[in-house]
């Protein structure tokens, strides 16, 4: 229990600091929130290429090829995003010659992608979902996040995936699927919702996102096990690293946009 305060306090300054910033940023948009998702997703993707050792070139130029599609998203380039990890093979040549190994670039190719996609996915659900849509997006992947983690550490008993991620158990995922839909109940009622969501469309959003969120932390728990590191950096107390803090955003962004576009919220 006592280690259960001590992390929780930990996090709840670390939130306190952050999240005013990141709701001030969301609500400004435009230039504002691209800069933020540069920022978010370059220094995870520097992160997850730093825990696998991947050379500082390949790295610098790996971020590159994230930051410059987001800014022809920003600027409604968007048919010459996906060009960019065609460009990580322009190199080869150069950087192998300096020691970096074609695994490296497969490797790079890899996270690129994944990184590039999370990326583009959350700027269409600022860009179509509005403040609403995306601070929902946000707010239940963290009530979710933080009540899995309380009900797994109070009444956790059975591993949801050991090998992986030893903490986290069963109940901490259902009980915090479960105690997530009365928060988006109150969503609902504050109307932080997608646009024209209905409250039925709202509560499956909400458990369909949740079941995700989980998904997407034993993603990058998995990542981390392949390289035996606990978390990406430590550039939060208490939360890790900037991957440790967006690892279920990546992930789940890219279902969500496509969720809510099967569900016509946006078009």
């Amino acid at each position: 229990m006592a280690s259960l305060k001590s992390e929780l306090k930990k996090r709840t300054i670390t939130a306190l600091f952050l999240i005013p910033a990141v709701l001030l940023i969301i609500y400004l948009g435009n230039i504002c929130f691209t800069i933020l998702v540069i920022i978010a997703f370059g220094l995870s993707e520097w992160e997850f290429l730093n825990m696998f050792n991947v050379k500082v070139p390949l790295r610098i130029y790996s971020i590159l090829l994230l930051v410059v599609p987001i800014l022809l998203y920003f600027f409604n380039l968007k048919y010459f995003i996906f060009l960019s990890p065609l460009l990580i093979f322009l190199p080869i040549p150069i950087l192998w010659n300096r020691g970096i190994s074609i695994r490296e670039f497969a490797l790079s190719t890899f996270i690129l992608i994944y990184m590039l996609i999370g990326a583009i996915s959350v700027l269409l659900l600022r860009t179509h979902l509005g403040v609403r849509g995306i601070l929902f997006f946000l707010f239940i992947i963290w009530i979710f996040d933080s009540l899995a983690y309380i009900s797994g550490s109070l009444w956790g008993k059975h591993k949801l995936a050991e090998k992986i991620s030893p903490k986290k158990t069963i109940e901490g995922y259902i009980y915090g699927i479960l105690l997530t839909i009365p928060f988006a109940y109150l969503l609902f009622l504050l109307k932080i919702t997608p646009p024209s969501a209905e409250l039925i469309v709202t509560l499956i959003l909400t458990v369909i996102l949740s079941a995700l969120s989980q998904v997407g932390d034993l993603v990058e728990s998995t990542f981390k096990r392949e390289v035996g590191v606990k978390d990406s950096s430590n550039i939060f107390p208490g939360h890790g690293g900037m991957l440790d803090r967006i690892d279920s955003i990546v992930f789940t962004a890219p279902y969500f946009a496509l969720i809510t576009r099967l569900f016509g919220l946006w078009k």
